[in-house]
């Protein structure tokens, strides 16, 4: 007597799926074993000098413009600034939306409504 084809697509499914976490499991042990054995031999090494972050100098800036020029086209870079500074226009918007939520100040409520 055979099983029905439903049942056989189910075992086959449950033998698949145990073969591929299986095989996964090996992948994440290997993959462990190889990670340790990088951090004992980079930890045994004598440590490196990191160069601190500088600002650009005004050469570089120049270097950079020149070659966006080149590459963009007639366009002009009208200012260089740091990003922080964008957001206290965003953060104004942001008051003057809420704002338009308060009922008591719409144009034709009284403050009792």
């Amino acid at each position: 007597m055979s099983l029905p084809i439903t049942i056989q697509i189910y075992l086959l499914a449950a033998v698949v799926s145990f073969a591929v976490a299986g095989l996964i499991h090996l992948l994440v042990v290997t993959l462990d074993v190889t990670r340790r054995r990088q951090v004992t031999m980079v930890s045994s090494a004598p440590p490196s000098v990191t160069p601190q972050p500088t600002s650009p100098t005004a050469t570089q800036v120049a270097a950079i413009s020149a070659a966006l020029n080149e590459i963009l086209g007639n366009y002009r870079i009208v200012r260089i600034e740091t990003a922080e500074r964008g957001h206290t226009w965003v953060s104004g918007a942001r008051a003057a939306q809420h704002d338009s939520h308060h009922l008591a100040r719409s144009p034709g409520r009284s403050p009792s409504q």
